[in-house]
């Protein structure tokens, strides 16, 4: 969310917080998950989602996370794609007609819209009705579009023979979809989809796209990675001959002229005329680069297999190559400045730096220990007043509060814990919530959410109020 705070999903162990720049991680905790997290989306500090084998939601920050009715909870979900904070979308690997899940309540409860496809790979919204999914359905590739939200999803384009991985639309009438067999299909006017290119046993993984006409694609087929580019809106896309066979993983772009392409063997290509020309850089290194991120027009940072980290702000003539104490696979880098960057990779690591990786690379080590506070309310529900209970020892009174929030997220009361170091008295184990707010108004019926929070240790219940 920026330079000080975000989110890590481990595939076993949930979600992480950080609000330092990664000093420092909170373990947050899901309760009755069945399996892994994979992906996630936050719209703003308070209100994401994250989704595996069950969906999340937290309206808190991550303080507490709650598990949503989805529906289809014991399957697999592939990808999530929000508009707001409240309107969202996911789709996964399913065997059934109704692959992909909606909310319109900020992914409390999720319902199942019924499209013929039965494994989609990405789907792409550009307002809260207008959206395409892409995947297969028996072996065919399938490009499905619904103009109502998703109340219903119509086929536009079906192929034998392959499946598409990636869907990418510049507005309502103008996009690409991508996959395996080298497939390239281009809309004009968002409802009918012409194949551009098709080639068996090539695969493109992804696209770049700088407008209508200028695209970028990266492929490869099982013996060497191959470029292609298009400047006509996708009508003829060429080959580039960028001087490397490797496998491709990534290219990116700093602006029009200025480009970059990594890959397998310590390949590093990279370009100042648009693409019309590629100089192999000779880094010194031939581990297989994973990812990169452009600082700057001359500045750039490279990650790959075995913990390798180089760095340039020449524009490639000289690399500097950073330690990163370990040799597990890097996976991903991202800077918001040249001093201030983060890399993850393979094992839960987190790499952080505040000073470019040039003097100092701290490795995190995320605390995955158990909470040693507890809170519950009685009775619950309830109709007029109830008591949170909760245990805490000396040491955790230090600025502990209990906020209690709606179901918009929005805190409705905040009470501060006193510190018995300084009273005097003994340690206070519960406060009385009557059902009102700051201004002891009372509040509507419904689930409420109570976070008791103290150090770097959090925990959330639900309560409901029937009036």
């Amino acid at each position: 969310m920026s330079a000080a705070e975000g989110w890590v999903i481990r595939s076993v162990g949930g979600v992480h917080h950080t609000t330092d720049g990664g000093e420092t991680w909170t373990p947050q905790y899901f309760e009755g998950t069945t399996g892994g997290s994979h992906a996630g989306q936050f719209v703003n500090s308070d209100i994401g989602w994250v989704i595996g084998f069950d969906i999340f939601y937290t309206v808190d920050g991550g303080e507490s996370w709650t598990k949503s009715s989805s529906h289809l909870a014991d399957n697999e979900f592939e990808c999530i794609f929000m508009i707001d904070e409240n309107t969202g979308w996911v789709l996964g690997d399913l065997t059934i007609n109704e692959a992909i899940l909606h909310t319109i309540d900020g992914g409390y409860t999720w319902t199942p819209q019924t499209c013929d496809a039965t494994n989609l790979s990405e789907i792409f919204f550009l307002d809260e009705n207008t959206g395409w999914a892409v995947g297969s359905a028996s072996w065919s590739n399938m490009i499905i579009h619904t103009s109502d939200g998703g109340e219903t999803w119509n086929e536009q384009y079906s192929e034998t023979g392959m499946y598409l991985n990636a869907v990418h639309m510049n507005d309502a009438t103008n996009g690409w979809a991508v996959g395996q067999n080298g497939a390239i299909i281009h809309t004009i006017d968002g409802i009918n989809w012409e194949m551009q290119t098709y080639q068996i046993d090539w695969d493109l993984e992804s696209v770049y796209s700088f407008d209508h006409n200028n695209a970028w694609t990266v492929g490869r087929t099982f013996t060497e990675g191959f470029v292609k580019h298009t400047t006509d809106g996708g009508e003829n896309w060429n080959f580039i001959d960028v001087g490397s066979t490797e496998h491709f993983y990534c290219i990116d772009f700093y602006d029009e002229n200025t480009g970059w392409i990594i890959g397998t063997g310590g390949c590093i290509l990279k370009t100042t005329d648009g693409g019309d020309n590629w100089d192999q850089i000779d880094a010194g290194i031939t581990n297989d680069f994973r990812n990169m991120d452009i600082v700057g027009e001359n500045e750039i940072y490279v990650v790959g297999n075995s913990g390798i980290i180089l760095h340039t702000i020449d524009g490639g003539t000289t690399w500097e190559t950073q330690s990163s104490h370990t040799d597990n696979h890097l996976i991903d880098v991202f800077f918001t400045d040249s001093n201030t960057g983060w890399i993850v990779g393979e094992g839960s690591l987190i790499l952080h730096t505040t000073t470019g990786g040039g003097t100092e690379i701290e490795d995190f080590t995320i605390d995955v220990s158990q909470p040693q506070i507890s809170v519950y309310n009685y009775p619950n529900p309830f109709r007029s007043e109830t008591t949170l209970s909760f245990n805490l020892t000396t040491e955790h009174t230090e600025n502990t509060e209990i906020s209690i929030y709606n179901m918009k997220g929005q805190r409705v009361k905040k009470y501060s814990i006193f510190n018995p170091s300084k009273t005097g008295q003994d340690i206070q184990s519960s406060i009385l919530w009557d059902g009102t707010d700051e201004n002891n108004k009372p509040v509507a019926s419904g689930f409420y959410l109570y976070n008791l929070k103290t150090g770097n240790e959090t925990l959330t219940r639900k309560m409901m109020l029937i009036r």
